[in-house]
């Protein structure tokens, strides 16, 4: 994600390391990211889908 590690530090206000450490640690982190996302995530999926579907 180079565009996005270089539009972020200016966007949220801090330094490019800290974009770097973070896109790092989800790489790292990403699967166990499934297991802690709230229960209505697909709820919200599906309705999200659904309206787009009916816009």
């Amino acid at each position: 994600m180079p565009l996005a590690q270089e539009l972020f530090p200016d966007l949220l206000g801090v330094r490019p390391e800290s974009i770097t450490e973070t896109m790092g640690k989800l790489r790292r982190d990403g699967p166990k990211l499934e297991e802690w996302i709230c229960e209505c995530d697909d709820t919200v999926k599906a309705e999200y889908a659904r309206l787009l579907l009916h816009a």
